[in-house]
Order: structure tokens, then sequence, then C-alpha cells
């Protein structure tokens, strides 16, 4: 029985454990799949894509509680129809069950450790085993100890032990070692482009590093400050690099770069979203121990126990449950029972008049809590709760109905200024006095902050915010602390684990001022520093590892090709016609952007006698919205504010104006200008420029008013002034003040309403409003203050009696006024603030408007008496009249040396943010348009590119890429020259990424060509140029190179972000843009070597998409943490550039798993275009969040257009698949 019983079991026994085995292999090689990484990145997709569309219409924590913390989401089909893009009334009602961002993020995690545990295999055995193994442990350790040395409760956290200049002598140091080490990488590799690729590299850090050495160049202390928490991870992360190549050898990298995701995600899920932020806000001279949470609402009752307070609170939560439920809320740590009658989330108090009234105690008695739809999104006002409360004490007496408002016991937030008192009602249990009231949370903190001193440092002449500062006082009853710091907007303290960083400044009124700074604790917030350094590493080995050995194995390719086709050396072919070629372009562009005015002026210096050197006056500076720029740059933004153009039809001017514009007639106005028929002609051909209609404006003739130069769009504006249509939509100021009084109504209801309720007509109305006020602040500003001309009637009519002395000091007070007014307006200035004034503020001297600056010295001129010294010359105040007085006379002479005088004074002393050669350098970028002369020659390269797939010319796809490469040249003097003229990175607004995403995209497609020599690269490079730089011409709507918003004014870390996040778009675009191509050549039925080929550039420039915008967007989140005090915020635009990462991450693992085929993955990568544009333009379109600076409005119709070309292609690729329709061709050619 025993023996049969084992027979009969050991089988049975040996089954169980083989197939318990089988089942846990199973389930992690299934829990491991890449396919259930991309349906994660899928669902992910939908989750981020939602919750950023949804913050249309809610605030930040409710779309977190929706959507990115829930671990499972009620997903509302209403949510991916914003109002920015989707008006509607009512809102659609589907709700579905989806997977929550918790539990997408959990199964990642899973899904990440699985299949390392199950895909990647050791490679090594023995001490090497065992060394790897050490190494990999001791990473760890010490990256755990760096993570929990980062968070403790005492003291400074951050900053370095050691000086910043100490560590940038360290940084220094290791970038020379880095150099040598790549130079001698380059010595022993064979391969010509990865010797190219590591000697170029090492001679950029040797120029960095001498620059820097010789002209003292350093990161600024914020930016070294995030440099050393990356550098405690970089240790960390080398140690186990090293220990992950001993282990798993060439997949090492790959490894410790998810090793490094794996962390930043469990440091997200763990720490990410529930990090504790709050506010302190203080008026100068006011000390404060208490933070508040804005998140968070609640009832309180408050209890006086000597000289504390000792509160009990209720969640509004709880109340608002309770409100739902009818439910008491009974709890036995409460002095009182309560029943909530009514709980508004939102809310405003009114008088008790005509509405029924629940409160019958208190403040209820005399106002009522009315419920008013919720904020958020764009409605960025605070939602104010209010609640009908019913008490009871413990034994169940009735004690009364309240009103609890935050409109009441939180006045002192609402109302800051320092004199408003908060509103509590008082009910009385048990003997003991309690004041109840509705208020946001408050936190005590064991230690104070006092407020000594706030600052609001504005650009000169503007009223954008250059920087906000705090000057604090820590005092530290429990440490002994007291110190005194500084907070300023992008450099957050961090004291006893909080960052405290500037949020936000009140000027409050009696000159008293208010700073918001925002606490935030974060104790994981080392974590990120950590993850990333480890992440890069990891992808810098990885990379690097698949790129050399593409590139070796491009080289071999290249030698079997050339042998098979037996190609000749090219050294003994002729390579006259591309030298010609390329001469041609290059010739082309040399005569477009030399200044011929100002060479002819120089070679002919007699000719200046004659004409007008507009040139020269264009480059006099003038200072305008924060920053020094050329009159001429002035001038094309202002005439194109109001015309939409850059110059004006002359053909249509008034013929005063053409007389001076052609140079001849007479100078009187009294007197009928001749213009003969020749002059006319030529008139039609002439254009009047900015420059000249700035003077026009100047001398204020009579004629100006006649003067075709407002754009009007609107058929129905122009339909309400009795406009006639015409061809050119431009109108004088004389047609449009004629019936100006029929719409003056209806525009100042327009600008009375908030830009979103607008109607079309009204914001038309609004801009030509706005078109006039502009034109008016030019005129005053530049115009010679004369004293209006008051008719004697009608001034009698007003003040009868009075004598003409009367009536000229009038006009004079009136003057007075107005120049007084246009001091406080942001008005161009050309009057440069004198040597007095530079000694009194060396660091932002104030200039002054022409006008206003003339009318004050000639004031004082005749205020001083006879004896006394005359007041000291500004420069430019006599020297502009004279070119005023001189162009109104046609005096080009004297006009030409007024101008030279007037630079001559200027650059006689240094004026503070005034470089003369730079403003000379905007003046040639205005006046000779180096992104139009590149765009021309990409577009001549893309018809060549064109022609040369019809005739196969091998010397002209050589001269082509020749042509691009002086295109690109141009193209990189004009981002240089931007980068030179605003001291910042080459991307900081819409209209410069458009710039510098055009020129990488063609520097792609040249290293493209250069590699596989098709000829696809040069037309990619090419339309990419005259796309991009289109895109940017239709941008160019204003200055394209402002003074940054306090938020944006910092360097290195912000700079290096945008310039990665940039280029992952570039790259992401250029796997989509060939993706395009790969179908187009399939469906032409090319060979299967031109679509391997296509599909090999695709997939390489996906995986450059993932490296930049994954550096990109990690590195902006580590600036965001350092200058906002957290790592990731799910803003719009964050979320948008995480939509590049995930999928791009989606196209390479479904590639990788074989999902998808060459067909597949380019489907895909159009899909990325689609991705990108939206993370590009789209979520600007949104208006809201952090990124809302960057909001351009007018790019959605081009924006639908753009993705509906997209989705064509695919639907397109899926009928010639249904239908069956052959792709590509069985040949290998």
């Amino acid at each position: 029985m025993a023996t049969i019983t084992s027979e009969t079991k050991s089988p049975i026994t040996k089954h169980d454990n083989h197939e318990s085995a089988f089942s846990l292999s199973t389930v992690l090689v299934w829990l491991g799949s890449l396919k259930l990484t991309v349906a994660l990145f899928a669902l992910s997709l939908v989750i981020v894509l939602v919750g950023t569309l949804a913050q249309d219409e809610m605030n930040m924590l409710e779309v977190k509680q929706r959507y990115f913390l829930s671990w499972i989401a009620p997903l509302h089909v209403d949510d991916f129809f914003p109002q920015a893009f989707f008006p509607h009334e009512e809102p659609i009602s589907l709700v579905l069950p989806f997977p929550g961002g918790a539990l997408i993020g959990l199964l990642l995690i899973i899904n990440l450790i699985a299949a390392k545990a199950t895909r990647f295999r050791i490679h090594a055995s023995g001490g090497r085993l065992l060394a790897g193994i050490g190494l990999i442990l001791a990473g760890v350790l010490l990256a755990a100890v760096v993570i929990a040395a980062g968070h403790n409760s005492d003291g400074l956290q951050g900053v370095p032990p050691i000086s910043y200049q100490t560590l940038w002598a360290g940084v220094l140091a290791a970038l020379t070692v880095l150099g040598f080490g790549l130079a001698a990488a380059a010595h022993r590799v064979s391969n010509s482009t990865v010797k190219s690729i590591a000697y170029g590299f090492a001679i950029a850090l040797a120029v960095f590093i001498i620059y820097s050495l010789f002209s003292g160049f350093r990161i600024g202390d914020p930016g070294l400050r995030i440099v050393w928490q990356l550098t405690k991870g970089l240790g960390a992360g080398l140690i186990m690099l090293a220990g992950c190549i001993l282990v798993f050898g060439q997949q090492g990298g790959n490894v410790l770069l998810h090793a490094g995701v794996g962390l930043l995600m469990v440091g997200q899920f763990v720490f990410g979203d529930r990090q504790l932020e709050q506010r302190l806000s203080l008026i100068e001279g006011q000390s404060s121990n208490t933070l508040v949470n804005l998140d968070q609402v609640e009832m309180a009752l408050i209890r006086d126990v000597g000289d504390e307070q000792r509160v009990t609170a209720i969640p509004a939560s709880r109340l608002q449950s309770a409100a739902k439920s009818g439910a008491l809320i009974d709890d036995e740590s409460l002095p009182v029972d309560v029943r909530v009658l009514e709980f508004y989330e939102n809310s405003t108090l009114k008088d008790l008049e005509g509405g029924e009234n629940l409160a019958n105690s208190g403040v209820g008695l005399e106002v009522r809590a009315v419920e008013v739809s919720k904020s958020g999104g764009t409605d960025s006002e605070m939602n104010l709760a209010s609640a009908y409360v019913e008490l009871l004490d413990k034994d169940g007496e009735f004690l009364g109905k309240f009103l609890i408002s935050q409109l009441l016991s939180d006045r002192e937030i609402l109302v800051p200024d320092g004199s408003t008192s908060d509103i509590y009602d008082e009910v009385t249990v048990d003997g003991e006095a309690y004041k109840i009231g509705l208020k946001l949370h408050r936190e005590v903190k064991p230690y104070w902050v006092q407020l000594e001193d706030v600052r609001q440092v504005n650009y000169s002449g503007s009223s954008t915010t250059r920087d906000y500062s705090s000057f604090i006082r820590i005092v530290d009853p429990d440490t002994g602390e007291d110190r005194r710091e500084r907070v300023w907007m992008n450099n957050p303290l961090r004291y006893r684990g909080e960052t405290f960083y500037q949020s936000n400044y009140t000027a409050l009124p009696g000159g008293k001022e208010m700073t918001g700074i925002q606490v935030v604790r974060n104790s994981g917030w080392l974590i990120p520093y950590v993850a990333c350094s480890i992440t890069a590493l990891g992808m810098l080995a990885h990379f690097f590892g698949t790129l050399t050995r593409f590139l070796k194995r491009r080289e071999r390719e290249t030698r079997a090709e050339r042998a098979e086709l037996a190609e000749p050396s090219s050294a003994g072919r002729s390579r006259l016609a591309v030298s010609l070629t390329v001469a041609g372009f290059a010739g082309l562009a040399a005569i477009m952007l030399i200044p011929w005015q100002a060479v002819m002026f120089g070679l002919r210096p007699e000719s200046r006698v004659t004409k007008f050197d507009f040139y020269k006056a264009g480059e006099i500076p003038a200072m305008y919205r924060g920053r020094v720029m050329p009159l001429d740059s002035y001038a094309r933004q202002s005439l194109k504010a109001i015309s939409n153009r850059e110059s004006l039809p002359l053909e249509t001017a008034p013929p005063g104006i053409q007389a001076r514009v052609l140079g001849e007639g007479v100078s009187s106005e009294d007197e009928a200008p001749v213009i003969s028929a020749a002059e006319r002609d030529s008139a039609k051909r002439k254009r009047l420029s900015a420059m000249q209609w700035l003077m026009e404006v100047a001398v204020d003739s009579k004629e100006l008013r006649f003067l075709p130069m407002f754009r009007i769009d609107a058929e129905e504006v122009r339909s309400e002034l009795g406009l006639e249509r015409r061809k050119s939509k431009l109108y004088s100021l004389n047609e449009i003040g004629e019936n100006w009084g029929r719409v003056r109504t209806q525009v100042e209801r327009a600008i009375d309403k908030e830009a979103r309720d607008r109607s079309f007509k009204e914001r038309k109305l609004v801009e030509l409003d706005s078109r006039t006020r502009q034109f008016t602040l030019t005129a005053a500003s530049f115009g010679l203050p004369v004293p209006q001309e008051i008719p004697a009637e009608e001034f009698e009519k007003v003040f009868p009696g009075a004598d003409e002395a009367t009536r000229q000091m009038f006009a004079l007070r009136e003057l007075e006024r107005r120049m007084s007014a246009l001091k406080g307006m942001t008005a161009p200035a050309i009057v440069p603030p004198s040597k007095a004034t530079i000694a009194a503020d060396p660091l932002d001297p104030p200039w002054d408007a022409f006008a206003s600056a003339f009318f004050d010295h000639y004031s004082d001129l005749a205020k001083a008496d006879a004896g006394d010294q005359p007041p000291p010359q500004r420069a430019g105040i006599e020297t502009f009249s004279e070119m005023i007085k001189a162009y109104g006379d046609r005096d080009t002479e004297t006009f030409n040396q007024a101008v030279d005088q007037h630079m001559s004074l200027v650059n006689s002393y240094q004026i503070p943010g005034y470089r003369s050669g730079l403003v000379e350098l905007e003046r040639w970028m205005q006046s000779n348009w180096p992104t139009g002369v590149a765009m021309i020659l990409y577009l001549i390269a893309l018809v060549l590119g064109l022609v040369y797939f019809a005739v196969d010319m091998p010397r002209l796809r050589e001269a082509i890429w020749g042509g691009l490469l002086v295109a690109v040249a141009i193209h990189t003097v004009a981002i240089v020259c931007r980068i030179l003229i605003t001291g910042r990175a080459p991307v900081i607004n819409i209209y410069s990424s458009a710039v510098f995403i055009g020129w990488a995209a063609v520097v792609f497609g040249l290293i493209l060509e250069r590699l596989f020599r098709y000829g696809i690269g040069n037309v990619l490079a090419a339309t990419a140029g005259v796309l991009t730089l289109l895109v940017a011409y239709g941008l160019n709507t204003g200055d394209t190179m402002p003074v940054l918003e306090a938020v944006l004014d910092t360097q290195f870390w912000l700079a290096t972000h945008v310039i990665s996040v940039t280029l992952g778009y570039v790259a992401t675009l250029v796997a989509g843009t060939l993706g395009i191509g790969y179908l187009i050549a399939g469906w032409l039925q090319r060979g299967k070597k031109t679509l391997h080929d296509l599909y090999r550039c695709c997939y390489g420039a996906a995986c450059f998409g993932i490296l930049f915008s994954f550096v990109g967007t990690v590195l902006g989140g580590l600036w965001a943490d350092d200058s906002w005090g957290r790592f990731w915020g799910w803003d719009p635009k964050e979320n948008g550039a995480l939509l590049i990462v995930i999928w791009n991450a989606l196209m390479l693992h479904a590639r990788w798993d074989g999902m998808v085929g060459p067909r597949g993955f380019s489907v895909l990568a159009i899909g990325g275009n689609i991705v990108t544009a939206w993370s590009w333009f789209g979520t600007n379109e949104l208006g809201i969040g952090l990124h809302s600076y960057g909001f351009t409005s007018g790019v959605l119709m081009w924006l639908t257009i753009f993705i509906g070309v997209q989705l064509a292609f695919v639907v397109i690729d899926a009928l010639t698949r249904f239908i069956g329709l052959q792709f590509g061709s069985a040949s290998s050619s």
C-alpha cells in the first residue's frame, strides 16, 4: 500500500512542482512582456491627454484626484472637448471607467521589474560576476545614502559644502579629463565617423574650457546647486554602470537606464504627487509661524486658552458628504454635533433681501451665501466655499443655525491690506466660548519667519517684471538659529526639509508691499536628481554603443556598395560643376545679405547730401519694453501692429508724403505738392518704409490723417464704420474717425468684458481700438510737444470772458498734463539717461520719450532765472528735434548731420544696457533678413532636390548638399545673432523655437544625406528649412526678441532644458517625415533597399527623439524643482513633453517586440508628428498653466490642418492595405 501510494503520488508530486514553476515563469514573462508595456504606454497617453484637456475647466487638484492619483478614473468624455477648442453649453454626460494614473504607474513599475528579470541575461561568471554584483550593490547603497541625507529637519539643505567657485573649478577639471579621454579614444578608433564625432566633442569641450577660463564665465549659483545634486547621483551611477557592464556586458547601459527610470517612477509614485504645498503671505515688517494650505478647507472651532488658540477642525470633504447624505457629524473630538444644511464649493455673499435665509444666528442674519459656478482651468480665481450648519451640543440641545464662509473667515487672505480682520461667529458650549468659521487649513511651524523687505524690479521702460525678492529672517527657538536669507524668483531656500520659493508680489494701498512665498515639503526631493543621473549615464552608454555599432555597420555597407558598383574614385571626377553651384548659392546669399544702402553711402559720402540716410537713422537706440533696440525695430513693430505690414504702399499715400519720399516737390504744407507723371509711376513701385513712416508721424503733417495705414479685416467692423471694401484693407485715421462715434460705446463695452466672452466683432473692434492707441502713443512720443489749438469760440463757451493769455495758458497746462501722462506709459524712449542719472541708478537707469524730455528741458529753461546756470542738455533732445525739422523741410543734409550728431552724443559715454554693436547688428538683421535669405536658398535647394529624383545626377546631389551648407550657415548666423542680442538661449519663445527647430532639422537632414547619399536627406533638409521658417514668418507679429518674464529669467539649466526638448521635437518630427517618405516610397513601389534605408533612418530619428525629449523633460523637472519646489506638476506643457516621450517609447517597444514592422513603425512615426504638434502649439492654445506665457492665438486652424494632413497619410495607408495594393517592389534597388 505504502509502495503503491509512493508510486502513485510520486509522479503527481513532481507534476505539481513543474506546474507551479511553469506557472510562475509564465506570469513573470507575461508581466514583463513588451506587449503589456506597449498597452500601458497607450493607456498612459490617454490618461495624460485627458488630464491635460480637463485643466481647461478644472483646477489642478481636481484633475489630479480624477485622473493622475486615482486607481480607477471616471473618464468624462466631455473632458476631451475643452471649451478653448470646442465651445459648448451643455456638457457631454457620458462617463467611462478607465485605469487611473496610480494603477497604470504601478503596473509599469511591475512590468519594468518583471522585464529585467526575464529578458536580460547575465554574461559573467566567477569573480567577474561577484565583482559586478558588488559594484551594483555599492552603487545602490550610495544612492540610498544620498537620498536619505537629502531629507533632514535641521538647517539649510541642497547647498554644497564647498564654495560655488571651487565646485565650478571641479566641473572644469572633470570636463578636461573627459576631453582627454575622448581624444584618446578617438585616436584608437578605426571607424572614421566615430573618430570624427569623438574628436569633435573633445574639441568642443576644449573650446568651452578655454573660453570659461579666459572670459570668467561660469554657471550661476542656482545652476551649480543643481550640478551638485547631480554630481552625487553621478557618483552612484558610475559605480552601478561599471557593475552592470561587468554583469550584463553591452546590455549594461540598457539595464542601468531602466533602473534609473524605475527609481524615477517609484519616487514620483511614492512622493511626487503627495508633496505638501503651503503659502506664507507677509507684509513688510510682519512675522508669522503659520502656513496656509490653499488646497484644504475646513470648518474650524477655535477656543482661546491663555495666549494660545486650540483648533478643532472638520475637513470640507466631510462637510460636503454630510450635506449630501443628511448625516449628523458627531465625532467625539468635537465639542458640538454638526448637521450640514447646505454646502457650496464656490459662493458669493449677497444681501438678505429677496432670498431665503437658512441661518438664525450670527452673521447669517445680515448676509446670505449664494452658490456660483466653480472656478478652474482658464478661470484661475480661487473657489470660496460657504456652508449653512446647525449646531447641537452633546446632549442634543439646539445651539443655532449659522452661516460659515471663507468670504468671512479668510478675509485677511482675500483682502491683504493689513487692516482687514477675519470674521467669526461665536457659540458657547458648556461655558466655553468657541469661534466658528470656514477657512483654509493652517499649520503652525516651530520657527518664525519675518519679512524685512520685498522688492519688485521691472525692466527699464516696461511693466514687465525682471525679479521679485523677499528678504526674510528665520528665527528657530528649537535650534537657536537666527538667520537672514534672500528668496527670489527661481532661487528658493531649502530649510528644515521644506522649500521656500518666491510665488508672487502684491503692492498694497498706502505704499505697503506683500510677498507670497510658497512652502513645499517633499520628502523625496533628491530622488529625481539621483534617478536622472543614473538614467543619463545608462542612456549615454547604451546610445553610444548602439550608434557606434550602426556607424561601423554602415561603413562596411558603403564599402560593399562601392565595390559592387565598381564606383571609381571620386578624385578623378571633375567637381567644377559642384563648386560653381555652391559658389552661386554663396554669391546669391552675399548679394542679399549686404546692406547696400549703408555700403553705397560709405562708398559715396557725397550722396548723403541729397538722400536721407534712413539706414543710419534706424540705428538710433530706443528703449522699449525693457530692452534697447534700433529705432528701425520699433518702427517696424509699430507699423506692423497697426497695419500687419512693415511698409506701406506709396501709391495710396497723400501727395505731400509722396513728395517727401520721392525727394521732390515743395516743403510748405500750404502749397500743393507738384508730382509729375513719372513720379506717380515711381510711387506705384515704391513703398513707404517703417522708418519713413515714423518720421512722417514725428513731423505730424496734416496729410498723415489721410494715409491708409490701419488694417481692418472684419467685414462687420468695416460696415459699422461705413467704409468701402478695399483690397489692401488699409484705411486712414480720418476715414475711421468720421464714424468712430458709431462704435465707441461698443468698444467700451467690449473692453469691459473678459477676452473669452467677446464676440468676433467685439474682438475686432478692440483690435482696431488697440491699433489706433498704438499710433497715438507713437505720435505722442516722437512728435514735437506743441499745445493743441483750442478754437476761441469753443473756449469762450466753457470759460466766458477769458482772454487770449488764459486760453494759451490752458493749452500749455493741457500739454503739461499730456506729457506727464506719457511718462507713466510704456512709451518708446530715445533720450538716454544722463550721466547724473546713471550715477544715481547704475543698474537700470530710465530712458525718456523724446516729447516729454523735450518738454521738460525747455520748461526748465523757461523757469530758470536770467543769471542761473542753464540745465544741462541731454543727448538726443536737440538732435532728434533737428531731424524732425529737417525731414519736414526735406533738408537731407541737415537730417543726416543730425543723425550723425545724435549717434555721436549717445556713444560718447557708457550707458547700462546699451551696446552699440548689438544695436547695429539687429538693424542689419531687420534690414537684410538672414532667415529670409536662408529660406530662399532652402527653396532653391528643394526644387533642385526634386529635379535630382527625375534626372539622377550624382553631382547635382552633391551640389545641392553644398548649397544647403551655405543656407544652414546663414541660418546659423541668424541664430547666433539672436543669442548675442538677447543674451539668451536660442529658444525663448515660439518664434525662436520655429527658427531653431528648422535649423536642427536641416542639420539632421544633411547628416542623413552624408550617411546614405540618396538625395532624401537633401529634400528633408530643404523642406524642413522652408516650412519652419515660413512658420516663423507667420509668428513674427511683434518683437521676437523680448525680455523674459521673471519666472524665465534664469540661464543655464532652463536653456539646456528648452534646447533639449526642442531637439526632441526636431527628431520626432524628422522621424514622422521619414515615415511619410517611407509610405510614399512604398506606394510608388520603390525597391527593398530604398525602403530599408528609409526605415533605418526613421528608426534612428525616433531613437534621437526619445533621447532628447526624455533628457529635456527631465532637465525641466530638475530646474522646476530647484526653482518652484516640485519636480513635476502636470502642467499642460509638461504633459505635452511627456506625451512625446511616451509616444516614442511606445513606438520603439512595439518595434522591439515585433508588434509592428517597418510599415507600421512608419505609421506610428507619423502619429508622432501629431503628438509633437500638440505639444508645441496645442498646449499653448489652452492658455493655462505655468507655461501659459507662451500662449499664441490664431494657430488652431493651422494646427488642425496639419493634424488632418498627417491623419490623411495614415488613412490612405490603411485603405491601400485593405484593398491589397502592392507595397514596394520585389527588386532590391
